[in-house]
């Protein structure tokens, strides 16, 4: 049985991994995850070297790469996903991209290959909120969010797939998952990691009403659903353990010793819904039934994020690889404060004089790099295209992630393959169909129009203007206010003016 996992290096997806290969023998699995910043290896470190996992790096909007690994392909579980609401309220190009048109590639690489089921995984958020009753698989979606949109507009698109081309998809919808590896973005970790860290937790409306399941149980459903389930059905998997978010809240407080004086009310979220329900009797019907109660694992999951606190107090703490503010790592910085979504620790140099930021710390050389077990991952932000491919390979040797950075003024399009350590600068427009690798650097104000081939370790400079169809060659430099012509191709190492 060989088995696609998409998104499993992430939260649900770890778990759902380490319960497939605990409970069969005879089972292939192969986790395709883009290693965005709620994506962890280090989730899956104690199965890494099972001969039945195999981990690749890469993206579900890279239909070339998708279809090349659904080849023999028994089933596909599609995890991956944008999921956190607050992120999508501030952007959503990001949601829209992966959580639609990634689940479109996925379902045309199925559509072309025998697989004999997907297994979409959903939320309880499409349907939007109930103040009364429970939703049932057949009431209708009301998204409030740009993230639960983004899932529902994928279900719709699922169902298309299923009624015109008759493919095997199963739909489950489940309600808030909590246990261990959430990142601690989400309310239960956030709050249990700030206490343990005597800080205040920033609850922005006690009364919305969510149902909780343990990451656990869900695993067990999906599972379930993956032996059990009718192909073109959809499950709602709820723990029926319905509390509002001060009942949470209170329940961490008094496991960890603490009082109402560590809450700090902060604005609403826009377009708050206020309870979510589900009505589970069919997937009840069917022979599944949660096992966890609330109490058992609100306690376990507290004393697992007080037992592992290296995993969760490196999350999304970086380091930047170059320190001259001047040049690529000033841009790099300025963008990372602007996105807000990291914390710098430090900056790698092997100038020990350089021009960098006063208020952050350079830990030591690029070429020497020291011990950086406090950070999870490293942006690079060199300009040499030769140095910036040596260091992005000393920084993975020391099992740091590489972060891609997109400004938050760029326009990625549909269909824009982003590769690792990866830096496009504010302003930037790189049209749909543009497929960029490893290493690149894509500085301020820059417009790649469609089909455009950017292979690794390409440096395109400030106000350049690459035409359609060309071809950037494998460690080509393009300096700043170029204009490369339809149809070009820029070979290994060339100037152009």
């Amino acid at each position: 049985m060989k088995i696609l996992v998409t998104g499993g290096s992430g939260f649900i997806g770890n778990c759902f991994i380490k319960l497939l290969l605990k409970k069969y023998s005879d089972i292939r699995i192969i986790n395709l995850d883009k290693l965005t910043y709620a994506g962890n290896k280090e989730n899956l470190r104690e199965i890494e070297n099972d001969p039945r996992y195999a981990f690749i790096y890469g993206d579900i909007c890279d239909a070339p790469l998708v279809n090349k690994i659904m080849f023999n392909v028994d089933y596909v579980i599609h995890f991956a996903a944008e999921t956190h609401v607050d992120r999508s309220i501030i952007s959503s190009d990001s949601f829209v991209r992966t959580d639609i048109f990634g689940t479109y590639v996925l379902l045309e690489a199925v559509k072309n290959q025998k697989v004999n089921r997907f297994i979409h995984i959903s939320t309880d958020e499409v349907y939007g909120e109930i103040m009364e009753g429970k939703f049932k698989e057949t009431d209708r979606l009301s998204p409030s969010s740009p993230y639960s949109a983004s899932k529902a507009a994928a279900e719709m698109l699922i169902l298309s797939y299923i009624r015109t081309h008759k493919l095997p998809v199963i739909i489950t919808r489940s309600s808030n998952n909590y246990g261990p590896y959430q990142h601690p973005e989400k309310l239960i970790p956030c709050f249990i990691t700030k206490l343990l860290q005597n800080k205040k937790v920033p609850l922005h409306n006690p009364k919305p009403v969510r149902d909780w399941i343990h990451v656990q149980d869900n695993c067990e459903a999906i599972d379930f659903i993956l032996h059990h389930g009718l192909l073109g059905e959809i499950y709602n998997i709820g723990g029926n353990c319905e509390k509002n978010n001060l009942e949470v809240t209170k329940i961490i407080f008094d496991s960890l010793g603490y009082d109402d004086s560590y809450l700090e009310n902060v604005p609403d979220r826009a377009g708050q819904d206020l309870r979510y329900a589900l009505d589970c009797e069919k997937i009840h019907k069917l022979g599944w039934k949660p096992k966890i109660s609330f109490e058992k694992g609100i306690k376990e999951t507290i004393d697992w994020y007080k037992n592992n606190e290296s995993w969760w107090h490196k999350i999304n703490k970086i380091v930047i690889a170059g320190a001259d503010r001047t040049g690529h790592a000033g841009v790099v910085l300025n963008t990372l404060r602007i996105l807000g979504n990291y914390s710098i620790v430090g900056f790698l140099d092997r100038n020990a004089n350089v021009n960098k930021d006063p208020e952050i710390p350079l830990l030591g050389s690029t070429e020497n790099i020291p011990d950086l077990s406090g950070a999870e991952g490293a942006v690079v932000a060199i300009s040499s295209n030769i140095m910036r491919a040596e260091v992005a390979q000393r920084l993975k040797e020391k099992n740091l992630k590489l972060i891609s950075l997109v400004h938050p003024n760029a326009f990625l399009a549909p269909g824009t393959i982003i590769g690792e350590n990866i830096f496009v600068g504010p302003g930037v427009i790189v049209n749909s169909n543009v497929r960029v690798g490893k290493n690149v650097i894509i500085s301020a104000g820059a417009i790649i129009h469609n089909d455009v081939t950017i292979e690794d370790n390409v440096y395109v400079g400030p106000g350049t203007v690459v035409e359609t169809r060309s071809v950037l060659k494998k460690n080509s430099f393009i300096k700043a206010g170029s204009r490369i012509l339809a149809s070009s191709i820029v070979t290994e190492g060339e100037p152009n003016d």
